[in-house]
């Protein structure tokens, strides 16, 4: 008796952007969006791609950031916050690396 193979379970993550994260990426210069939307992309790819280096933030309370959230680097300038939320990242914040700092409540990036 032939039985059925498992089919493939594995899931697709997918990038979802808030409307902070929108409004804030609307600031960045036209050369910096690219960056971001590359980046964002490769993190769906390969999230432990060395040129992202993704890191996970201590939860702090001198930081305004979500607990659980990662961080990546898009550039040498700039950064990208999400909190991934079962099979979705949810980006919510994105800016250069002192306002990263400042978001964090870190003293460097």
């Amino acid at each position: 008796m032939a039985t059925e193979a498992e089919p493939n379970q594995k899931t697709e993550r997918k990038n979802k952007r808030s409307k902070e994260f929108e409004k804030l990426y609307g600031r960045m210069c036209n050369t910096a969006k690219p960056l971001i939307d590359g980046a964002l992309s490769l993190y769906l790819e390969n999230p432990a791609h060395p040129s992202l280096r993704m890191h996970k933030l201590k939860d702090s309370k001198k930081g305004r950031h979500q607990n659980g959230s990662v961080a990546i680097s898009v550039s040498r300038h700039v950064s990208a916050i999400c909190v991934p939320a079962g099979e979705t990242n949810l980006w919510y914040w994105v800016g250069s690396h002192e306002a990263y700092n400042n978001f964090t409540g870190s003293r460097r990036h």
